[in-house]
């Protein structure tokens, strides 16, 4: 690697940021992690999709992206108990990984990086307008 070349940190929120602009606002996390998916591929990176569950509370809404997270925030009073979330009828078979999932994510394991380029999508309930490129503890 030359003096002036991108660390590969650098590069993944290079390219993170390039899917994120292919998909814009939309709410396409599995288009938006392809898109990133291959990018990486160009440049010899391997990375690893992964369906996730995450809750978030803004100042304007709670949002819960999976089972999972519905539970916590019901758990911690930010969700009525009754809160359905989008697709939760989809039919997943059981132990499908997107069962209790609501959201897609690239991981690059060999640097314990996770890569979202589709947060976007959520900035009409308040949260920033952002890639996640944010180091993660594979073991969790």
């Amino acid at each position: 690697m030359g003096a002036f070349e991108p660390t590969r940190k650098e590069r993944l929120g290079d390219l993170t940021m390039a899917a994120s602009c292919a998909v814009g606002a939309h709410p396409q996390c599995i288009t938006g992690v392809a898109i990133l998916v291959e990018l990486a591929k160009l440049y010899g990176i391997e990375l690893t999709p992964r369906a996730v569950s995450f809750a978030g509370q803004s100042s304007l809404t709670s949002l819960a992206s999976g089972t999972f997270a519905r539970e916590h925030l019901i758990s911690h009073g930010a969700l009525p108990k009754d809160y359905i979330l989008w697709g939760e009828d989809a039919g997943w078979p059981e132990g499908s990984p997107f069962i209790h999932s609501g959201h897609m994510v690239a991981i690059d394991e060999q640097s314990s990086l996770l890569l979202d380029p589709s947060f976007e999508q959520f900035v009409r309930g308040g949260f920033p307008n952002a890639v996640i490129v944010t180091p993660i503890d594979p073991t969790e």
